[in-house]
């Protein structure tokens, strides 16, 4: 007898549809090994600094983009990060300077805060601790796993050498770009607004979100920033 898919096997599926696949974060490595300190002309520790920059752009904006999913929901906000970091990819195989390099990199981890911190909050607000911790598990493992796999397509890119008057690792921000807005574009379509008027859910299972979300509220009350 056919077995029909629960609520949870379709939320699984929907997590495991929606983790980011690559966030840039070894790109810039495998294109400085291309050539990109010799493009810009970078010396001593410029290249060490663009890093230390970024990260903090990424550190001090995970905080609002949270507060950006609690406030406007997932699929706007976390779909603006998406289109803000891929903008800012693309906008990264077209730097000619240092100081370019230090403003564009630290806009796109501004906007890549918003992509592991809000699918943390977001299956927060679904999913159970425990189940909840899975899915935050799952988004970071195929982080890890972009990154493994990241030196072989780098690699690829290189063999490509120098097309149309740009330098490989400028071509490879450019295809980056590209897989990136597919990925947009499918996670744009599939992420709902809010998780209990989910397009995959049936009309029983929207109410038993909505009367999870009545109960969260009546446990933890009003949700509201607290500055304090």
């Amino acid at each position: 007898m056919e077995s029909k898919p629960t609520m949870e096997t379709k939320k699984s599926a929907l997590a495991d549809t929606e983790n980011p696949v690559d966030y840039d974060s070894g790109e810039l490595g495998n294109a400085r090994v291309f050539g990109f300190d010799q493009d810009l002309g970078l010396h001593g520790g410029q290249f060490g600094n663009i890093q230390t920059l970024s990260s903090v752009s990424t550190i001090l904006f995970e905080v609002p983009w949270v507060l950006a999913v609690r406030r406007w929901g997932a699929k706007k906000s976390i779909g603006t990060a998406f289109v803000l970091w891929s903008i800012l990819t693309l906008g990264t195989a077209f730097i000619h300077t240092y100081g370019q390099a230090i403003v564009i990199r630290m806009l796109l981890n501004a906007a890549e805060a918003g992509l592991a911190q809000g699918f943390a909050f977001l299956f927060s607000t679904i999913y159970p601790r425990e189940l909840a911790g899975k899915r935050i598990m799952t988004t970071n493992l195929a982080q890890c796993i972009s990154g493994a796999f990241g030196g072989l397509f780098a690699y690829a890119i290189q063999t490509m050498g120098s097309r149309n008057g740009l330098a490989a690792w400028r071509w490879l921000f450019i295809i980056e770009f590209l897989i990136t807005i597919v990925v947009c574009g499918i996670g744009l379509f599939f992420l709902p607004g809010e998780v209990e008027s989910a397009w995959f859910l049936n009309a029983e299972e929207r109410e038993t979100m909505r009367l999870k979300k009545q109960r969260d509220f009546m446990i933890r009350g009003e949700e509201k920033f607290d500055r304090k």
